[in-house]
């Protein structure tokens, strides 16, 4: 049995990201972190500097997506999240 190495060469990509119409707007999505809304959750519950205590974490920064609720997780075959 032989088995033969071959290259793969990837010349272009697809991708769909919310408010990303091109790839440069992509990473400037990546490089635009906000402080986490209050909308979001109560960051004074959730933050300890330390991020040795459980349940805890330790960066007030994020990024994060509107309209989340709009989100079908039938359609990706997955159990709606309750929060």
């Amino acid at each position: 049995m032989k088995l033969y190495k071959e290259l793969i060469t990837i010349v272009g990509i697809r991708y769909r990201f919310p408010d990303a119409n091109s790839l440069g707007a992509f990473w400037q999505l990546l490089y635009n972190v906000t402080e986490v809304p209050a909308s979001q959750w109560d960051i004074e519950a959730f933050y300890d500097p330390s991020s040795t205590k459980p349940s805890k974490m330790n960066t007030c920064w994020g990024g994060f997506l509107e309209q989340v609720d709009q989100f079908d997780p039938q359609f990706f075959v997955m159990l709606p999240v309750s929060l």
